[in-house]
């Protein structure tokens, strides 16, 4: 008892005589440390609130003596807390005082409005878990004959089992009353000799096997289950809440309950298995963990114990798409049946033995709970009463998802708490529709598979997104191109060095030099590789190629040669087209021709087209990007998807003959096919710049104005290095980005600076470009749009089963566009480009991109980031985009690229200005940070840079940045603390967390902090400065810096 003692604040002496204090449980503690945390909101989430209704004359004074009786009976309804959640202390007596509502004078409908309301505030009501009383109690009167008694208690001194005894005590001592009778009770078990026998327990042989049972269970990973929620989780996360009800067929529950039974499983099994299959189906996860409580009571013998004695167990599952209802139930019965011998668990202790990453938006280790309390009632009876249990409804949740299962076996009603920052109501609706379906199902067959339940049919949706068929003509690239210069001769085609070459004469040029690569040998079918500058003569190659019915290779000439050596190789291209000068660095090729010599020879050939009509379906071109396995793959692509993609394109966003388009891609890139070809394709003027134009930011800004540039397409990187070089003004150019994500900030600035701004998305092998999205001023998110004509969007699990809006899958996509796959990989092909089964086309393929999406429910689709984006830090999966769009809307950050090298994240940040001291610079920056994410996706580092290393197709190098090396202050160890605050803070962290020199700019959580060594800090803290922090403060200031300035008076907290 000295530590009773030592603890300023709590004083035995003061309210109610105290029988006895003894030590919280680690339960307890568990609940109080949220509430401290969460504050008033988390307070009220723990209430337990039931109303009973009672028809029949109420004996109100029996009723009162009744509930006295039994607060007087049990320890845990007549105890209250110490400060630090350390101690509870049990009153000798405690006086319960039953405040009472008489509405029998008012009408019905009025009658209703007050009842409801009172039932709110009461279910609502802020406990003071110091002074207690933690049980309240409403009565109230609308008649003679009906009377409602609502019973609000908090959940760290009861739990659903004790719900149960104070129905059945209260009816019986009620009853015995008004019969003038003795009640008929056996003696009460007291709480205090439960949380003795706790706390041996904790400390024994048996407990440490049953932790390690747990600890093997999650000691390879541990799962994070992702519902699809209809908003971004707040952080810190909040506890507002509300509760749906649905009440169950009692056919579909009896047969329910056979199901469970022909292999032997109990009802509340069956109804768990049904829960995780709707949870595999909603998130496509196959590990998942479902909370579930279970009551200490009977395990400790102690039937009639009212207290806070529920163990929440982590139960893992691994639903599979093969495996039969029937047999998984078998498993799970298996399993829950050895997770049940190991159920005297501390969960809180678990989670500071796994180490769970703490996050602040999310519930460690198990967001969605599941409860079963059936039968509760059977066997309570009021003397002369009926009467019926309702559970009140809640306003605050401390899960994400909290389902309770109550009623009888023909009755069952299906509560659904949910957190409503992060739900809709309707969104909980279609979960308990979907939940019905699956118990439908497996009631109907349950030998069917997991895979045939889950599965809904979402193609209307898809049906209703991928409406794209539109007919175009059946006619080769070249062909068409062919007709537009009939149709506008005297157009100009190129620009180049004040050069003006009109469609007439490009066709002129283009026809002879078919004849030309004909008469060397050039065939249908052959590839021929190209490498040249920018410049008329690589377009009349280009151009004269694909006449010949061939498929050009590009080949940059700033390629490794080893790179190049390889594509050569492996495209077996029949010719080299080159300059002189590229010749003697390029790989040698046995079959080179020297463009130069090509054009000197031209007038002996024949201007006019070749004979030869080339098939749409021939290959167009053969572009090589990167490949997984350290060799790059040739990604074949036809006449027929590019011509698909110009009439796609040709109305939205657009393109005129009046436009002028700049050439300034590389022409390894596929962005620079698309250039090429769409003026072409339209009347419109290709401008052609030099190549150190195209690389200089302020030399290609001179050339937009100068040439009255009206349509640019670009990547995100070359439009920041045009802004980076001057561009601020308003220009009268349309904007497309495309090639990488356009963060929001971004999009702003460009804006400003054109007519209009479109974002395009598509994989190299799916033509360049598979969807569009005008961005208007007010977007606050990027979308990628919906896709372009004759082009389909699905979002995929992975077993290739469409997925609802707003879950996260991968994007498939399908359509004319799909290319030809990759050139010499059957295997590669087979596993990327699959058959389409959502068309009845025979032969559709789609292609499986590797990128993360989902659909909106506005028939949008959000691309996040590539598969292989996704990284995993400390066990969390993160998708860094999310931190760079953060990063990207600080003020001051340009740029903001976040790599995971090994288990940390690092920032790689461009600035709009200088910045004078870097280090004050990134604290800056990792606060905003930590304000908007949870604290394991602030990165660890951050590099201020001049410039990001980029590919050759103007990309920022990520590889690059994993190998860059800093001698950087910024990631200097360890900050000393500066201030007496700090002096202070780091010396009670540094002893509570057994560590010496703790960083000031660590956070809590990432160097070993938790929930219950916050408590005794800000308990410390408040000790020797008597200031009181928030426990959630450690959350919102969880480092020495930050939380050291919550000690300043000036400072409000």
């Amino acid at each position: 008892m000295n530590k009773l003692e030592e603890n300023p604040q709590f004083n035995p002496f003061a309210g109610p005589e105290i029988e006895k204090v003894i030590y919280t449980t680690k339960s307890q503690s568990e609940i109080w440390t949220s509430c401290y945390f969460g504050e008033n909101d988390a307070n009220r989430a723990y209430n337990l609130s039931f109303t009973l209704d009672f028809d029949g004359s109420l004996d109100t004074p029996a009723i009162e003596l009744a509930i006295q009786t039994l607060v007087n009976r049990h320890e845990s309804l007549r105890a209250a807390f110490s400060i630090d959640g350390v101690y509870m202390s049990i009153f000798k007596q405690l006086s319960i005082t039953i405040s009472k509502l008489n509405l029998s004078s008012l009408d019905e409908k009025s009658q209703i409005d007050a009842f409801e309301h009172y039932k709110n505030e009461e279910a609502h009501y802020i406990f003071d878990l110091v002074n207690g009383p933690l049980i309240k109690v409403g009565l109230i009167a609308f008649s003679d004959v009906k009377n409602s008694l609502i019973l609000t208690v908090h959940h760290i001194i009861c739990d659903g089992w004790s719900i149960g005894i104070i129905l059945q005590e209260l009816g019986i001592i009620y009853s015995a009353l008004v019969e003038n009778k003795t009640p008929t009770l056996e003696e009460s078990t007291a709480f205090s000799a439960f949380a003795n026998d706790e706390i041996l327990f904790s400390n024994s042989n048996e407990y440490k096997e049953i932790e390690q049972y747990w600890i093997n269970l999650y000691k390879e990973s541990i799962p994070e289950v992702n519902l699809p929620t209809d908003n971004p989780r707040p952080s810190p996360r909040t506890y507002y809440g509300a509760r749906v009800d649905f009440t169950l067929d009692s056919e579909l529950s009896a047969s329910l309950k056979k199901t469970g039974l022909s292999v032997g499983a109990s009802f509340v099994t069956t109804l768990l298995a049904g829960f995780e299959v709707l949870l595999y189906q909603l998130t496509g996860q196959n590990d998942l963990v479902v909370g579930v409580p279970s009551a200490a009571q009977p395990t400790n013998g102690m039937d009639n114990l009212i207290g806070h004695c529920v163990n929440l167990l982590p139960l893992r599952s691994n639903p599979t798409p093969d495996i039969s209802f029937i047999d998984y139930l078998k498993k799970r019965k298996t399993e829950l049946f050895d997770a049940d011998d190991h159920k005297h668990l501390s969960f809180g202790h678990l989670l500071q033995k796994l180490n769970v990453p703490r996050d602040s938006s999310r519930i460690p280790l198990v967001p969605i709970t599941f409860n079963v309390d059936l039968g509760i009632t059977d066997g309570v009876s009021f003397s002369n009463l009926n009467f019926e249990l309702k559970n009140n409804p809640k306003s605050f949740e401390t899960f994400e998802i909290f389902l309770n299962v109550t009623g009888k076996d023909k009755n069952l009603v299906f509560e659904w708490s949910y957190n409503k920052n992060l739900f809709n109501p309707e969104t909980i609706k279609k979960m308990m529709r979907a939940f019905e379906q699956i118990l439908q199902k497996v009631v109907e067959n349950p030998a069917q598979s997991l895979q045939e339940i889950i599965f809904q049919d979402y193609t209307n949706i898809y049906n209703k997104l991928n409406d794209t068929e539109t007919l175009y003509p059946n006619i080769s690239l070249s062909e068409l191109l062919c007709k537009q210069a009939e149709i506008s001769p005297n157009n100009v085609a190129l620009e180049y060095n004040n050069t003006k070459i009109s469609y007439h004469d490009l066709h002129i040029r283009v026809n002879q030099f078919a004849h030309f690569l004909s008469a060397q040998g050039v065939q249908s079918g052959d590839y021929i590789a190209v490498s040249y500058p920018r410049s008329p003569e690589l377009v009349y190659s280009i151009l004269a190629i694909i006449q010949c019915g061939a498929a050009y290779l590009p080949l940059d000439h700033e390629y490794p040669a080893k790179r190049v050596e390889y594509m050569l190789e492996d495209s077996e291209a029949k010719f080299l087209l080159t300059s002189k000068a590229l010749s003697l660095t390029l790989p040698k090729c046995s079959n080179t021709l020297l463009i130069d010599d090509a054009m000197a020879s031209l007038e002996q050939y024949p201007s006019t087209k070749l004979p030869t009509e080339v098939n749409p379906e021939n290959i167009l071109y053969l572009l090589y990007t990167s490949g997984s396995t350290g060799k790059p793959k040739g990604a074949k692509i036809s006449n027929r998807n590019v011509v698909n993609l110009l009439f796609a394109l040709e109305n939205e966003p657009g393109i005129k003959e009046t436009d002028r388009v700049p050439f300034i891609s590389t022409i390894s890139f596929d962005i620079a096919s698309f250039e090429l070809f769409f003026p072409l394709f339209k009347g419109a003027t290709l401008v052609l710049p030099d190549h150190e134009t195209s690389k200089d930011g302020t030399l290609l800004y001179e050339m937009l104005e100068k040439e009255k540039i009206s349509l640019m397409v670009g990547t995100t990187t070359t439009y920041q290095m045009l802004c980076d070089a001057g561009w601020s003004k308003k220009l009268p150019i349309k904007i497309w980005c495309c090639g990488e994500p356009l963060p929001v900030p971004v999009a702003k600035e460009l804006l400003k600076r054109g007519d209009e701004l479109w974002n395009l998305y598509g994989p190299t092998e799916v033509t360049i470009f598979s969807s569009c999205k005008h961005i208007k001023s007010e977007e606050t998110l990027i979308s990628v749009g919906a896709p372009i004509a004759n082009m389909q969007y699905y979002i995929v699990d992975d077993q290739l089963n469409l997925l609802p809006p707003n879950t996260v899958g991968e994007i498939a996509i399908g359509g004319l566009g799909v290319g030809k796959g990759y050139l010499g990989r059957p295997e590669l092909t087979s596993e990327k480009y699959i058959p389409n089964k959502f068309t009845n086309k025979k032969g559709d393929i789609m292609y499986l991109s590797g990128d993360i999406g989902k659909l909106l429910p506005s028939n949008e689709v959000v691309c996040l980031g590539r598969i292989d984006h996704q990284v995993k830090v400390r066990g969390h999966r993160i998708e860094i985009g999310e931190i760079e769009l953060a990063l990207m809307a600080i003020d001051g950050i340009k740029l903001a690229i976040v790599v995971a090298k090994t288990d940390i994240l690092i920032a790689f940040i461009i600035t709009n200005s200088e910045i004078e001291n870097e280090l004050d610079e990134i604290r800056l920056w990792r606060n905003e940070l930590a304000s908007q994410l949870p604290a394991f996706m602030v990165p660890h580092e951050f590099h201020i840079l001049e410039k990001m290393p980029t590919t050759l197709n103007d990309k920022v190098d990520r590889t690059a940045l994993l190998e860059y090396k800093s001698n950087s202050e910024s990631n200097q160890e360890y900050t000393a603390p500066r201030t007496n605050e700090e002096k202070l803070v780091a010396e009670i962290w540094e002893e509570n967390l057994k560590k010496e020199r703790i960083d000031i700019f660590s956070n809590f959580f990432e160097i070993g902090g938790h929930s219950i060594i916050a408590v005794t800090i800000v308990v410390k803290i408040q000790k020797k400065t008597g200031i009181r922090i928030p426990l959630s403060a450690v959350f919102k200031h969880s480092t020495i810096e930050k939380f050291a300035k919550l000690l300043i008076k000036e400072n409000k907290i």
